[in-house]
């Protein structure tokens, strides 16, 4: 867990190597809380929670895991996120891709805490597979594209993309594709 740290969030957390379990989480929740209001900070942190089983070690003392992931969702997750499936299950996917994907968009240049990156990262499986043959070109263009944008440039419907569209652009764009698709 602890080198997925390193990874994550650029900082030396050797000094957590030394300190007890029961006393990891709490000084690294401790240590993360600048990334607090990042929408990919509370994804990474639900992941944690379901592979690490972060409650357990945050809450030892209660003994039923329900309660304990209860408390959890209390203490660390906003309200809005641990009331709706979706929202959730939403995060438990970006919080697994922003780990699976960690190394290639910081080579990219991606600030994965900036707030604006949550829908991006959720379209980077389908934008992978899309584009297969430029990933460095799918990594760069997270963090790049604004969140319709990409989910266009995910989807195939945006081939190439040489800069921002403004929403003109994507009006002409999408009125050329439309006549292209009428005259099949």
């Amino acid at each position: 867990m602890l080198t997925d740290n390193n990874r994550i969030f650029d900082g030396d957390f050797s000094w957590l190597d030394g300190l007890p379990d029961r006393e990891k989480i709490p000084c690294l929740l401790a240590a993360t809380e600048r990334y607090k209001t990042s929408p990919v900070s509370h994804a990474v942190l639900l992941h944690y929670a379901e592979v690490d089983d972060l409650p357990r070690l945050q809450y030892p003392e209660l003994s039923d895991p329900a309660e304990r992931k209860k408390r959890f969702f209390d203490e660390y997750m906003p309200k809005r996120v641990s009331k709706s499936r979706q929202r959730l299950s939403d995060y438990r996917k970006v919080g697994s891709i922003t780990i699976q994907h960690h190394k290639e968009l910081m080579r990219a240049g991606v600030d994965i805490f900036h707030d604006d990156i949550f829908s991006n990262l959720l379209h980077l499986p389908d934008a992978l597979k899309t584009h297969a043959h430029k990933t460095e070109e799918v990594f760069r263009n997270v963090g790049l594209m604004k969140a319709r944008v990409f989910s266009k440039y995910a989807e195939g419907a945006l081939p190439e993309w040489h800069g921002p569209l403004s929403i003109f652009e994507e009006y002409l764009y999408e009125q050329e594709r439309l006549k292209s698709l009428l005259s099949l």
